[in-house]
């Protein structure tokens, strides 16, 4: 185990953002949470922060959701909704913009793509 187990009764990292939950390409199925998660935001953390380019906006914002089954799911799965990362790549492509110039498309040792939820929602916001 790669953390431990404090006197708070919170498992934790060995050092702060120096450990990983997974990877690209070795991903936990699902997780359930009673409350959201913390994200770290501290201005501290982002001296370089600047207005998001307009193209990468519009890109965002082009990209609907989609309706799905995993194929990891069983045969009486219910339909689940999100983005396929295709999609994503595509839009940006489009706005003659590189996505992989962001944190929002992971690619995995095993070829597959991820989404970066938390900052493509927040992209779409912008």
């Amino acid at each position: 185990m790669y953390g431990n187990l404090d006197g708070a009764r919170a498992i934790g990292p060995a050092v702060t953002s120096g450990t990983n939950l997974g990877d690209a390409s070795k991903r936990f199925y699902q997780a359930y949470f009673a409350v959201a998660a913390d994200v770290s935001s501290d201005a501290k953390l982002k001296p370089d922060a600047q207005d998001i380019p307009v193209e990468w906006v519009r890109a965002a914002r082009s990209v609907k959701p989609k309706r799905y089954h995993l194929t990891t799911d069983g045969p009486d799965a219910k339909w689940r909704f999100g983005y396929i990362a295709q999609d994503i790549i595509a839009a940006f492509e489009a706005e003659g913009c590189d996505v992989f110039e962001t944190n929002i498309i992971s690619n995995g040792a095993d070829g597959m793509y991820g989404v970066n939820y938390t900052e493509f929602e927040a992209l779409r916001d912008a």
